[in-house]
């Protein structure tokens, strides 16, 4: 009988060597151990004297209006690189960047359309209206 690992809140595969999930409110879940029931043939998260059910948490922290806040009061202070400075990354350092990709009509990197297409994604999914 094969036994597949269980899926987080979001339906994503919780892999066995997960250290760190998250409740809904974004708060940290450390992961001790995953166990999974021979009677009840079902999945637990372990913390501490804690257990959680994993569909019930995350692995990615979950957005929230206060993280996209957070994320754009960070351009005030910098704003000549915004898509560095929301994502929070080092300026121009692109590898690994989910918008390293973005070209302007020129072959020139322009980040700044799917920056605003991020942030209004974003906005979108927080009010229940996304696609």
């Amino acid at each position: 009988m094969k036994i597949y690992m269980p899926n987080d809140a979001d339906g994503n595969v919780v892999p066995s060597n997960v250290t760190v999930m998250y409740e809904k409110d974004g708060s940290v879940v450390r992961v001790d151990d995953l166990v999974h029931g021979i009677v009840s043939k079902k999945w637990r998260v372990q913390s501490g004297r804690d257990m959680f059910k994993p569909s019930q948490l995350y692995l990615n922290k979950p957005d929230s209006l206060e993280q996209l806040a957070d994320d754009l009061d960070r351009l005030v202070n910098d704003p000549e690189t915004a898509a560095c400075t929301y994502l929070n990354r080092d300026k121009q350092n692109c590898c690994g960047c989910k918008f390293k990709n973005s070209l302007d009509e020129f072959g020139n990197r322009n980040c700044i359309k799917p920056f605003l297409l991020d942030v209004s994604a974003r906005i979108h999914r927080l009010c229940g209206d996304a696609k």
